[in-house]
């Protein structure tokens, strides 16, 4: 009986876990950044320039939100639109470096700091579109009708 096998399992390594690798994109922001920027893009291109160009027949005295809309977009026509379109593509590479890898079998999350900035950075863009685009003519309309009243 000395000849005969044990019957008693044998004692193997398990092989180790890899750990989960980090994204080198978020593919979700990257979409939203890029969609971001080409709006931005278009604004500042085509709807910028022809509201300069009526504002300046009107020959009023333009808000500050005005003439600083007005600056931001001839700096982007004249070549700044690769800053900001850098300013957009930086953020989908940066989000994975600071979220921690997620594990296997986790549900993905929706809501990250990232797409938030994302919103805030736009809304704001698109408040001072808002305030630099109609604030002339509320002045108008305040001067037309404190030179009626007179």
């Amino acid at each position: 009986m000395a000849d005969m096998p044990s019957t008693e399992p044998l004692d193997y390594a398990a092989a180790p876990v890899p750990a989960p690798r980090r994204p080198l994109v978020d593919w979700s922001l990257l979409r939203r950044c890029v969609t971001a920027a080409v709006v931005v893009t278009l604004v500042l291109f085509y709807v910028v320039p022809r509201a300069q160009a009526v504002f300046a027949s009107y020959n009023i005295g333009l808000p500050l939100a005005t003439t600083a809309l007005f600056a931001f977009s001839r700096f982007c026509v004249g070549g700044g639109i690769v800053f900001v379109w850098v300013l957009f593509a930086l953020p989908p590479f940066i989000a994975p470096l600071l979220r921690s890898p997620a594990e296997p079998g986790t549900p993905r999350r929706r809501f990250t700091l990232s797409g938030l900035l994302l919103m805030l950075v736009f809304a704001v863009f698109v408040g001072w579109l808002v305030l630099g685009l109609f604030l002339p003519y509320v002045n108008m309309v305040d001067s037309l009708t404190s030179a009626r009243s007179k």
